[in-house]
């Protein structure tokens, strides 16, 4: 989900214009106390900036709207379907979802796993999520980065969240996090249904490194970042576990959201 200005030739001026518009506007969103409970019961709050362009992007432009409509069109009255979020940011997809869910089916039972890699940003997924799950549904949340096996990485934070990445950029604070186990995690999932990756660059050692993951994985929709990573090795790779079917969902310079499935 990248709204900074990310080439090269791009001035530090306009760098600098960037982060003060999205001060003042995450100022500004911040006294507005913009908060909304949905139909479904689920509560949504934008607070900054950056949660207002995802918040359009994933609620009302729908950028996941056509994988989880695929998802549904697949469903094989599977009791407690498994979704992984890698890359969950504050938590708009998975709120998301659980909307999506519960609007096909008030008394829904399903499990979520969701992943984010930022302390930071980690702490207040939480604080949005707590509280959210009903009788059934079954929220699990991880701090930490994902793609290597082991180790730790340095994730470099600023002001407009939906930029953290292990890539750094002028301005950013760098924090060490440790390398989650994607294997153990995913343990007690014996297939995953629906699994969607946005971590900012990293899509190609994860792929890389955590084939059995998406081994069971049926249905996978991936924010595919070519300045970061080879997106074609991925691409390949995925075609190899047999993610036979591709669909481009959205195009762009800078990233692409596409859908695998079997």
């Amino acid at each position: 989900m990248s709204h900074e200005p990310t080439s090269d030739q791009v001035s530090l001026r306009d760098k600098v214009l960037f982060r003060l518009k999205n001060a003042f506007y995450s100022a500004s969103i911040s006294c507005a106390n913009l908060n909304a409970s949905l139909s479904s019961g689920v509560n949504v709050c934008v607070k900054s900036y950056a949660d207002w362009i995802i918040y359009n992007e994933i609620f009302v432009d729908g950028e996941y709207k056509n994988a989880v409509e695929f998802y549904f069109s697949r469903l094989l009255n599977a009791s407690r379907p498994n979704f992984v979020d890698l890359g969950a940011n504050v938590g708009f997809f998975t709120l998301y979802l659980i909307d999506a869910l519960r609007q096909r089916n008030a008394s829904a039972q399903f499990r979520i796993k969701a992943v984010e890699g930022s302390p930071t940003i980690y702490r207040d997924l939480q604080s949005r999520i707590s509280g959210q799950a009903r009788s059934g549904e079954q929220i699990e949340l991880y701090n930490g980065l994902l793609g290597k096996r082991s180790g730790s990485g340095t994730l470099f934070e600023f002001g407009y969240h939906a930029m953290a990445s292990v890539t750094p950029r002028r301005f950013s604070r760098g924090v060490v996090v440790p390398f989650l186990d994607l294997d153990a995690i995913c343990s007690d999932f014996e297939s995953i249904d629906l699994l969607k990756c946005d971590i900012e660059g990293a899509e190609e050692a994860l792929l890389s490194n955590w084939r059995s993951v998406f081994q069971k994985t049926k249905c996978a929709v991936f924010e595919l970042h070519p300045q970061d990573c080879d997106t074609n090795a991925c691409i390949v790779m995925l075609t190899e576990l047999g993610f036979s079917n591709r669909k481009v969902l959205r195009s762009g310079k800078a990233s692409s959201i596409e859908l695998f499935w079997r």
